[in-house]
């Protein structure tokens, strides 16, 4: 399991221990669970930056229900992000 370190509208910063096995342009799949949904959403995205730390990824091709409940939950939390480390 990886963790969310930020969260936008567009995206998000995977923290990852092995962010090596990315590339820039890489798609891939983020199963993420929102507080305001009782199951976990399938998300596709796009590597768009890698760092030693982890891989920052942009939504692609959300379906509408899935961009309204990113952006819901974007506006209600975003005054707590980027999340602070533990």
């Amino acid at each position: 399991m990886e963790t969310v370190k930020n969260f936008s509208l567009y995206g998000v910063f995977v923290h990852t221990e092995n962010p090596s096995q990315f590339e820039v342009g890489d798609e891939v799949h983020l199963t993420m669970k929102f507080p305001t949904e009782k199951k976990p959403l399938e998300l596709k995205a796009r590597v768009i930056h890698i760092s030693e730390k982890g891989i920052g990824v942009e939504f692609i091709d959300l379906p509408p229900k899935d961009a309204m409940t990113v952006e819901y939950s974007f506006n209600v939390f975003k005054h707590t992000v980027p999340l602070p480390d533990k």
